[in-house]
């Protein structure tokens, strides 16, 4: 089966998935078994067609004329398009599995058929976005995308919370589509066509203004998709607020497809920039980085937790992208390509484990109906394969080996520190300074789900809902099993990824692989940047030492002739120790909370209650304390622009008379200067 019948195939697939959830939504049980089956098949036909177009380099395009009159359907698949298509095929794959389990829990409460049809749309066009080659495909399916995504934000819209979110979600995705389509419109008038062949050709005698107003658009339009800081106000609203499949396919799927429109539109279309153009990358990923994963660090609703986190892992992401484009300024491809082989690395390792955290969070949410990992605890005895599932997720977001994480953020760290001996000026100095940035985002990110994991598997249960928890179903624990070892899998064996996707950065940036530049190096077994002498680690020998220290260590324990006395712990005298003396999220959230005070924007209530005695003033009975975190973006940046918004809105109230006659005037007006604009 070739290129272009596997493509046919996989949106048949979707569509027979969309069309079964309409018509079987009378059964529950049999909609979501039929509709998710034809939703894995379909995965399976991505991953065939992505690796086959990744491992042959051989790009075709497609046409479907007549659907809509004057529109005609142009897909386009090259490498750039098959990598991220690859990420959602692999994304989908995991969760069609894990979404016949986990829709148990809606066959009585809600209409399962309409997930299915959502969730079925919902990918479908994430895969029409990354293939479609012309403006006005790309904008059907970018809207689409919100449209349908935006329903399964608000799936249940009895709860006010998903209302909200899903409001402020749609407010914010068609701000950022006016953006995007400003830029077409612009490239349009200069090119003469909405074909992106007709951009890319065009694109050489672009005004250099016009241009980087064309990025400045772009990199909004998209950005705000991405989640990046201080565009992110949606994101940690609407991926919670979503069921937990939907939660795994918005924050591992969707937000990488904002990135591939970026980097479609900037780095292909208008063919890079100005060294600025990454600076300004650079400096909005740095912050992203570090306030996203500060705002996960006191999170204590898991799936906010996640939400931010994946902020900060969409700065690491765009890292790599502003370091890429930076160097590509001055022509410096060697370094490009490792800086842009880096960020998209991550971005398929975070498609992995953060689908991997949503999917073992909504697991959690599953089996103990509480979000507030204040109310959960113990559950590494109740849920043990989710438990593990979840620990292998936070290991490779925090970037340790042998998983996935360490290898995107140990490449994103070395292509970073190759702007010092490569670039003159500040920009010698401004790389590196981004490289301390993602220690520190790193570091945090160990607390982060440090507290995370400790705070909800392990001591006791802290409610009757973690009490009576129960494993989750098989069909769940196996789409977290195969993310989990795909997660393990590019941690041990990145060489075998590293090719295809340096074949994808050389794509990009218009410049040649040379041999090593795309990360492997000659024996395969040691990963490399350029030069062994720069830096250089083995993979499977970091795996090989943990697992003999891991055999040694359990071989010791378990030496037949040690004898085991087992002895109850110490209590400092208490006869019986209870949940509510454990460690609890916010205690561990306070010295961070302490530290970064001014970011946190923390208010802070006190409440003493004296004892009812003639010594009243002298004795408190109860102290009551209680401390919020606020956004300082809310604070500075929205409620200035709703200021501003409001006090333009009542100056315009005097327009508003009621009067039909004058409203009819004002259209009328209205089209007579859009005649004379457009003659």
């Amino acid at each position: 089966m070739g290129s272009k019948e596997s493509f046919i195939l996989m949106n048949l697939l979707l569509l027979l998935g969309t069309f079964s959830g309409l018509i079987l939504r009378g059964s529950p049980r049999i909609c979501s078994y039929v509709s998710s089956a034809f939703t894995a098949l379909a995965a399976v036909c991505g991953l065939f067609l992505s690796g086959n177009i990744l491992s042959t380099g051989k790009a075709f395009s497609f046409n479907l004329p007549g659907l809509i009159p004057w529109v005609d359907f142009a897909f386009f698949l090259d490498n750039v398009a098959a990598f991220f298509l690859l990420i959602i095929s692999l994304l989908t794959l995991a969760i069609s599995i894990y979404s016949i389990g986990y829709n148990e829990e809606h066959y009585h409460k809600r209409d399962v058929g309409l997930l299915c049809i959502g969730i079925n749309l919902f990918i479908l066009s994430m895969i029409g976005v990354v293939t479609a080659n012309s403006a006005m495909i790309f904008l059907i399916f970018w809207e689409t995308m919100t449209l349908v995504s935006y329903f399964l934000v608000v799936y249940e819209y009895e709860k006010e919370e998903s209302v909200s979110a899903g409001f402020i979600y749609i407010l914010m995705a068609h701000a950022g589509t006016a953006f995007i389509l400003t830029a077409f419109l612009l490239l349009y008038r200069h090119s003469g066509s909405l074909d992106f062949t007709a951009f890319r050709t065009s694109a050489g005698d672009l005004p250099g203004g016009l241009k980087d107003l064309l990025f400045v658009f772009f990199f909004i339009g998209f950005g705000i998709k991405a989640g990046i800081v201080p565009l992110h106000i949606w994101l940690p609203k609407a991926h919670p607020a979503a069921p937990s499949n939907v939660s795994a396919l918005m924050s591992g799927v969707m937000i990488k497809v904002a990135v591939y429109g970026l980097i479609r539109m900037v780095m292909d279309v208008l063919g890079g920039g100005s060294m600025w153009w990454g600076g300004v990358i650079l400096v909005v990923a740095s912050v992203s980085a570090v306030f996203g994963i500060l705002y996960a660090l006191v999170e204590n609703d898991i799936k906010k937790l996640l939400a931010y986190s994946s902020i900060e892992n969409i700065g690491i992401i765009l890292m790599g992208v502003g370091a890429s484009m930076v160097f590509s300024s001055v022509g410096l491809h060697g370094p490009a390509l490792i800086a842009l082989t880096a960020g998209l690395l991550h971005a398929l390792n975070h498609a992995l484990f953060k689908g991997l955290l949503f999917l073992s969070a909504g697991s959690v949410v599953y089996s103990s109906h509480a979000r507030n990992i204040e109310e959960l605890g113990g559950l590494i005895k109740k849920m043990p394969w989710t438990a593990l599932f979840f620990l292998t997720g936070a290991v490779s977001i925090c970037g340790l080996p042998p998983f996935n994480g360490f290898v995107s953020e140990w490449f994103t760290f070395q292509g970073l520190l190759m702007g010092f001996g490569a670039l003159e000026g500040g920009s010698k100095v401004f790389l590196p300074m981004v490289a301390i940035v993602l220690c520190l985002s790193s570091a945090l990110a160990a607390a982060c789900f440090v507290k995370a994991f400790g705070i909800t598997f392990l001591a006791m249960p802290r409610s009757e809902h973690a009490r009576h928890a129960l494993e989750v179903p098989l069909f769940m624990r196996l789409g977290m099993g195969i993310l989990a070892v795909l997660c393990l899998l590019l941690g041990v064996l990145p060489q075998y990824i590293l090719g295809p996707i340096g074949n994808v950065a050389s794509t990009l940036i218009h410049a040649e692989v040379y041999v090593g530049i795309n990360g492997v190096s000659s024996d395969l077994f040691t990963l490399a940047p350029l030069k062994l002498n720069l830096s250089s680690f083995s993979p499977q020998g970091v795996f090989l030492l943990l697992l003999t220290l891991m055999g040694g260590l359990l071989l010791i324990l378990g030496i037949p002739y040690k004898k085991t006395v087992l002895g109850e712990t110490w209590g400092c005298g208490i006869p019986a120790l209870l949940p509510k003396m454990e460690y609890t999220a916010t205690a561990f959230s306070k010295p961070f909370m302490i530290i970064f005070r001014d970011i946190y924007d923390i208010t802070e209530d006190v409440e003493k209650i004296a004892s009812p005695t003639p010594l009243q003033p002298h004795f408190v009975r109860i102290t009551r304390y209680r401390a919020s975190v606020g956004h300082i973006f809310d604070r500075y940046f929205y409620e200035l622009i709703l200021q501003a918004v409001m006090a333009v809105s009542s100056r315009m109230q005097v327009i508003q008379t009621g009067s039909m006659h004058l409203y009819l005037l004002y259209i009328f007006v209205t089209l007579i200067v859009l005649l004379f604009w457009a003659r």
